[in-house]
């Protein structure tokens, strides 16, 4: 039980995720790896993701580490929290260097490595530090935006363009894209590296996902911009768009992977939080969790019919 939902306990609440002690053999001992990584210099419209890390770890404390589903205590698995990378503002190749650099520390195919953003351009050497340790992965990406340009205001490492440079490297499969302009759209179609699955053909057919997500294979690397989630859920967002996946959705993406295919690491990205509401933080804490749930729990039992899925 996650005693920090009782009143005058907070004061003793470890500020790491889920408010859990770090496990006493530090990384070594550690099968999660939870990174905070503040930084926002390409960012549009509405700006604040540097704050999304702490918020979600602070809103973290208030989750019941027992997961109802999978009947998985998380504080029974050795989380440990990481200190924040320090970000470099205004130079965007020395901060890429400095995120591969951390990661390379610590991904390892005995602990998952979850980062937390900050904005989506952390995604593209977190995925290159991945790929040096387990070779060819699939990434998946949840997103409103397809993230696919060339460059954005002037810069190649724009959040805006994070895919288009995972793309250079290894497999997409995108999910819930619903912004895309004509220059994504243009090179997407001259292509072989990059599906799109639209959050409209979702709705229009949820077994076209199905059928995606189904013929994957292999190693994954997750990585969800929260504005996949639609605003009404994810208020929380430097670029709000209607028409978005349920949070019911996104934790569904994430429990088929796991049947099909081994999530190696995750990043968690672009939360702007709310002054005075913490729904979106909450939201995106329970989503952490729930990777985590998902991907240590070998085998899990539905609660309605006990039957090990």
């Amino acid at each position: 039980m996650n005693l920090s939902h009782f009143p005058g306990s907070m004061q003793d609440t470890p500020f790491t995720f889920l408010g859990l002690p770090d496990p006493e053999g530090g990384l070594g001992e550690a099968r999660v790896c939870i990174l905070p990584i503040p930084y926002e210099s390409t960012t549009t419209y509405r700006g604040g993701t540097r704050s999304g890390p702490a918020a979600i770890v602070d809103a973290s404390r208030y989750v019941e580490t027992y997961d109802e589903e999978t009947l998985c205590d998380l504080a029974d698995i050795p989380i440990l929290t990481l200190p924040g990378v320090s970000p470099l503002l205004g130079a965007a190749e020395a901060m890429s260097e400095r995120i591969r650099d951390v990661a390379r520390e610590v991904v390892s195919p005995d602990r998952l490595l979850i980062s937390l953003g900050g904005e989506h351009a952390i995604t593209a050497p977190l995925v290159e530090a991945h790929l040096e340790k387990f070779g060819h992965l699939t990434v998946v990406h949840l997103d409103a935006h397809a993230d696919l340009r060339e460059s954005y205001e002037g810069s190649r490492m724009s959040h805006a363009s994070v895919i288009k440079r995972v793309a250079e490297h290894t497999d997409v499969l995108s999910v819930g894209v619903r912004s895309i302009s004509s220059e994504e759209m243009h090179w997407l179609r001259n292509q072989q590296r990059v599906r799109v699955i639209f959050a409209h053909e979702i709705r229009s057919d949820q077994s076209l996902l199905e059928r995606a997500l189904g013929e994957l294979r292999g190693n994954v690397y997750l990585t969800i911009d929260v504005d996949v989630l639609d605003p009404g859920v994810m208020p929380g967002v430097g670029t709000p768009e209607p028409g978005g996946l349920s949070y019911d959705q996104v934790v569904h993406v994430i429990k088929r992977l796991t049947k099909g295919c081994s999530i190696v690491g995750a990043d968690l990205v672009e939360l702007a939080p709310v002054p005075g509401n913490v729904v979106s933080e909450f939201t995106a804490a329970r989503i952490v969790a729930k990777i985590v749930a998902y991907t240590k729990k070998p085998a899990w039992r539905s609660v309605r019919d006990g039957k090990t899925q």
